[in-house]
């Protein structure tokens, strides 16, 4: 009851100014446009509404345009609205390639990862038969590669993500590999998924 009589006293102050109440029919793009302005203004859509019509009066449209004032106030607000869509279309579309040519390059490698390690815990194959046609050579270039990876790691007890492993190390080749050999050997152990996961010292 007191919101009815405080919205009435406030009307009856706007008459009392010599205001009258007009209904304006906008689209929902328009609406949000005119009060976007209105708050850049810092004023209310009818005095916004007020100063449009002063600089209308002001500068008088030529006898010669075919165009109606309303026509020509929508006309301006779709040009508006379709800039602000072709720029949000921009980023969107910036985001997408930047999130595909990551996932092109570390989606194979995780999903290799998960597959081995599923496939291993499912046929419980010790670590020496999956191991068993590598070459001493082979063996102790993986030994010096997981070396410096388990020194890195012992310095940050809280772990690190293979991205922060490699930022560190600036291996030479893929750390994907090397950590899974690593987590069958039980020198390392991880929490986590995904990118997200995090290798410590077992």
């Amino acid at each position: 009851m007191a919101e009815t009589n405080r919205v009435q006293r406030w009307r009856e102050g706007k008459r009392k100014e010599g205001l009258k109440a007009v209904t304006v029919w906008l689209t929902t793009a328009e609406e949000l446009r005119l009060k976007d302005l209105a708050l850049q203004r810092q004023c209310s859509p009818s005095a916004l509404m007020q100063q449009a019509l002063a600089q209308f009066a002001a500068h008088p449209v030529s006898s010669s345009s075919t165009a109606t004032d309303t026509s020509q106030i929508r006309e301006l607000i779709r040009a508006e609205l379709a800039q602000v869509q072709a720029e949000e279309a921009s980023v969107t579309d910036t985001v997408t390639e930047a999130v595909t040519a990551t996932l092109a390059r570390d989606l194979p490698a995780m999903v290799r990862q998960l597959v081995e390690g599923l496939a291993l815990e499912a046929l419980g194959l010790p670590v020496t038969d999956t191991d068993s046609n590598v070459t001493d050579t082979d063996t102790s270039k993986e030994a010096k590669s997981r070396q410096p990876i388990l020194e890195l790691l012992a310095k940050h007890p809280e772990g690190l993500t293979a991205e922060q492993i490699r930022a560190f190390l600036q291996p030479e080749r893929p750390l994907a590999d090397t950590l899974q050999g690593m987590r069958r050997q039980g020198k390392v152990r991880a929490s986590g998924q995904g990118k997200a996961m995090r290798y410590m010292v077992a």
